[in-house]
């Protein structure tokens, strides 16, 4: 019975890995963004920008719980060299009351964040990427002042066990720097369904 109600728990992060569709190489369009703790931001705020770390990222998830740490420790290293990471909640608060404004504050008060925590109310964001769950990272790179995707998937592959794992994102990331191809540019991630609102 243990093992049937572990199955039911975790299908839907199964599930992920069979509707995920790839985005890489994609052009992305700048964006508005209203962050919870850093106010209204676009591109433009980050003038030495080379790239973004784009991480779809909720309250609620418990894979997503796991991550708080790596995200901003991800920042703090890879800022300085002009590497941004961006924590979008792209959740129906409709659906999931703890994903709406005021518990996002609460959030990032909490957990002290520096990195911008974006509400996606019309998921409009989350819709140029394809994001299927949380949480599920992207890397955009600038290119002739255009912004393309050039890693997608897994933060890393141990949420667990931060010390163990391989670091997918923070790899790519320094490719990039290197100005050397994504070794790695595509990793199989799982968490929590975004479900989308039909018009």
């Amino acid at each position: 019975m243990k093992r049937v109600l572990a199955i039911f728990l975790f299908l839907p992060f199964l599930l992920q890995a069979q509707t995920e569709v790839s985005v890489l190489g994609k052009e992305i369009l700048p964006f508005e963004m209203h962050s919870v703790n850093k106010g209204n931001l676009n591109f433009n705020s980050f003038p030495n920008a080379k790239g973004f770390a784009v991480i779809f990222f909720c309250n609620h998830c418990p894979m997503a719980k796991l991550y708080d740490k790596r995200m901003q420790e991800l920042d703090q290293k890879f800022a300085v060299q002009g590497v941004h990471v961006l924590a979008i909640n792209p959740m129906d608060s409709l659906v999931y009351e703890e994903e709406n404004w005021k518990e996002m504050v609460k959030r990032a008060s909490r957990n002290k964040f520096v990195v911008p925590y974006v509400q996606d109310g019309s998921q409009e964001i989350a819709k140029q990427f394809q994001a299927q769950h949380t949480p599920q990272a992207y890397v955009v790179w600038k290119e002739e002042g255009r912004w393309f995707v050039r890693y997608e998937g897994s933060f890393d592959d141990n949420g667990e066990h931060p010390d163990s794992a391989t670091p997918f994102l923070a790899n790519a990331i320094s490719d990039l720097l290197e100005g050397k191809p994504v070794t790695a540019p595509q990793t199989e991630s799982f968490g929590c369904r975004i479900f989308y609102r039909k018009k």
